[in-house]
């Protein structure tokens, strides 16, 4: 690993190919391929570092097959590059630090980790720091202790925290129906989206981590296809930033079955 990259253990599969926009197609045919099943990428960005080039951000399954025979050799055909471990991170609402920008920007000079692990590049976008925040309801009351909240809902975790004296410095949630609310409740600042767009070294420090991860793949009122579906993977998510942020306590919730 390079100097000034951070390894985050535990996650999904995350990653960018760097490539030429005509190539982009062929490159989905042959992620199909090896994959057995349809392709959808998780953005297509700009590469910041080459203007030729744009960063073809991989769903979990595609990123973890990157290293299959068949994509390297097609990658080196068309003189593209895998970037194992960049995020692709929408716009952030941090009170604080300058212009927001997008997380795209963190492909340049390569990453680390890889097949699981997540690391981001030495040159982090300032803009995209994140910082503690001022609570919601109750905000200028002491504090005893902070959280965040992944998977976040509607604040569930949220409520039942801030009456025991918590504060809560991050809200991940990627339903927009689930976001809107929340932010109804609870404002905009500190929510962010898709987990898997968050570097976790990033992350302000807290002291609980709290999840309620995705239940339809474990539920009896589903398929129960639990790790088989991408769904039932993203716990490693929160085991990425347990590794990385080491708080006191966490408590995730999830159906019986």
């Amino acid at each position: 690993m390079e100097q000034g990259m951070v390894e985050e253990r535990g996650g999904v599969p995350v990653g960018a190919v760097r490539i030429s926009p005509k190539h982009v197609n062929a490159l989905r045919k042959a992620l199909e391929e090896v994959l057995g099943e349809k392709v959808k990428f998780r953005g297509v960005d700009q590469d910041p570092d080459n203007a030729e080039c744009v960063l073809v951000h991989l769903p979990p399954a595609a990123a973890g097959s990157a290293g299959d025979a068949v994509i390297g050799s097609f990658l080196k055909s068309v003189n593209a590059q895998f970037l194992p471990g960049v995020r692709k991170q929408q716009l952030l609402t941090w009170k604080g630090r300058g212009q927001h920008e997008s997380n795209s920007q963190h492909a340049a000079s390569g990453t680390g980790g890889g097949g699981g692990e997540a690391g981001s590049p030495s040159t982090a976008p300032s803009g995209c720091t994140l910082e503690e925040r001022e609570g919601g309801k109750g905000g200028e009351e002491e504090k005893n202790f902070t959280f965040a909240e992944i998977f976040a809902g509607i604040g569930g975790f949220r409520l039942g925290l801030e009456a025991v004296g918590g504060r809560s410095v991050v809200a991940s949630e990627i339903s927009p129906a689930a976001a809107s609310m929340y932010s109804e409740n609870f404002g905009e600042e500190g929510l962010v989206g898709d987990i898997l767009g968050l570097y976790a070294h990033e992350l302000p420090d807290f002291d609980v981590l709290t999840a309620g991860f995705p239940c339809q793949t474990f539920s009896n009122r589903g398929d129960q296809k639990g790790f088989a579906d991408e769904r039932g993977q993203l716990y490693r998510e929160l085991v990425r930033l347990l590794n990385v942020k080491q708080p006191k306590a966490f408590v995730f919730e999830n159906v019986v079955g």
